[in-house]
């Protein structure tokens, strides 16, 4: 037999009810070819994960590193920023709400626990150019990563503790609105022939660069 473990609270790890069921039935409702035998219900995070209507209702501490992403809409890819952000200290992550779901079974198991880690914040933002426009004017520095002519390398130049880069949409990068609301537009160097990196990997390079900096 294989079960189901349903969660009352997750922050508490409180078992409210377990149900077994049979492994022809778990198959079915497994999305996974190997499962690990457990599934877990559990009540969304609203502590962890909070959603923000304007820029207005909303500022974070210089100090805090950050990281934006518009329109992520692969789960994996989302999982993996996740997971990456969570790795290398990043304090609070703002998405747009157009990003696949938090709790798309794909996305949490990409985050592989980030997750539910206790050091980032995860932010949905609907107005995400506001919100920039706010972040400026609070001090920071906002990069959108695009290409384009007047766009600067990433590693020829310096960050401050503040500065955040903006990741865009896997298939048609950021939009215009959030690349004119940033402060300057940088890109990530490549070998010739190379057409483009996972938005996950461009993110990754993004957030080691913003922690480094600190």
């Amino acid at each position: 037999l294989t079960y189901t473990i349903l969660l009352s609270s997750i922050s508490r790890l409180l078992i409210s009810r377990i149900v077994y069921v049979s492994e022809q039935i778990f198959d079915k409702m497994s999305e996974e070819s190997s499962p690990e035998g457990v599934i877990t219900v559990a009540r969304f995070i609203d502590k962890k994960h909070r959603e923000i209507s304007s820029a207005c209702d909303y500022t974070v501490a210089r100090e805090k590193r950050i990281l934006l992403a518009e329109s992520l809409r692969d789960p994996g890819n989302l999982g993996t920023v996740i997971r990456t952000s969570a790795a290398l200290g990043i304090d609070r992550l703002i998405i747009t709400d157009d990003c696949a779901d938090l709790y798309n079974p794909k996305t949490v198991r990409a985050a592989m626990g980030g997750l539910f880690t206790l050091n980032v914040d995860i932010v949905k933002c609907e107005e995400l150019p506001a919100l920039i426009t706010r972040l400026r004017s609070l001090g920071r520095k906002i990069y959108a990563t695009a290409l384009t002519e007047n766009a600067k390398k990433i590693g020829s130049f310096s960050l401050s503790a503040g500065d955040a880069f903006v990741i865009g949409n896997e298939g048609h990068g950021l939009s215009r609105a959030v690349i004119d609301a940033s402060d300057e537009v940088a890109l990530i160097p490549m070998t010739e022939g190379s057409e483009s990196l996972n938005a996950a990997a461009a993110a990754a390079i993004c957030i080691w660069e913003t922690v480094r900096s600190k």
